[in-house]
């Protein structure tokens, strides 16, 4: 009888962070403001 694989835990408190990990704490950093969305050249912004 086959075992079946372990759910994907991905995105849920319960996700495998390794040691030294930013989310091992279950915090991530807050945001620091300076993220620049990329917009490919020669597509105008609405």
């Amino acid at each position: 009888m086959a075992v079946a694989p372990p759910a994907n835990m991905t995105g849920t408190a319960q996700a495998y962070h390794p040691q030294g990990s930013l989310y091992a704490t279950g915090q991530h950093p807050p945001a620091t403001g300076d993220y620049e969305a990329w917009t490919p050249e020669g597509t105008s912004e609405a």
